[in-house]
């Protein structure tokens, strides 16, 4: 029997979009099943729409070659590729584990 474990947000590295020089995304997808990542599309375009609003922060949750960070950012766009944030930095799709909306 497989169990998932949870992620606890508070306790990875917090990093903005012009603090992520050198940092490499991870080269495998953090998901396995379908369904996590239509969840995973469906929150983060969520995130491109409310976060024209200057008060709303996304909080995505990174796979890096170091490990799991956490990035605060505005997400400004989407493709099925991955996402651009501010700074204009793209993150592959396939490393985003989760996305928060602060």
């Amino acid at each position: 029997m497989m169990m998932d474990t949870a992620l606890n947000l508070r306790d990875l590295p917090r990093l903005n979009s012009t603090q992520l020089a050198g940092v490499q995304f991870a080269i495998t997808e953090v998901y396995t099943r379908p369904e996590d990542m239509r969840v995973r599309i469906v929150a983060l375009d969520k995130a491109v729409i409310l976060g024209r609003d200057p008060n709303i922060q996304t909080l995505l949750a990174v796979n890096t070659t170091q490990g799991m960070i956490a990035i605060e950012s505005r997400v400004l766009a989407l493709n099925m590729e991955g996402v651009v944030i501010e700074s204009n930095v793209f993150i592959p799709m396939h490393a985003i584990y989760s996305v928060n909306l602060e």
